[in-house]
């Protein structure tokens, strides 16, 4: 049976009796491939990712949620921002990015 997936609107295939199905979203664009999460401490790399197996360390656990590197100074009082984004517009320093996978329940 052919199924279209609401999140990345690619085809897939499964079986006629299979219930829920798992799908790897591959459009092509990244900004639907993709998603963030939020790093809140080491996490080791997934499955089809860079760094696959690898143990990634944060350092400084008092300042992993700052995202702004210009916090506490003259330029950060005033309101400069100095924060990279991903796509989605998540905060780079503070997210990590991963395959989405999306879960389709059948009703």
């Amino acid at each position: 049976m052919m199924k279209i997936c609401p999140h990345c609107l690619q085809y897939y295939s499964v079986n006629s009796y299979d219930c829920d199905s798992m799908h790897r979203c591959n459009s092509g664009y990244l900004a639907l491939d993709q998603e963030d999460k939020v790093v809140v401490g080491d996490f080791v790399g997934e499955r089809n990712e860079p760094g696959e197996g690898e143990i990634t360390k944060k350092p400084g656990v008092n300042l992993q949620g700052t995202a702004n590197k210009l916090q506490g100074t003259f330029a950060g009082i005033q309101g400069e921002r100095l924060t990279s984004f991903t796509i989605r517009g998540a905060k780079a320093p503070t997210h990590r990015q991963r395959q989405h996978y999306e879960y389709i329940k059948l009703k």
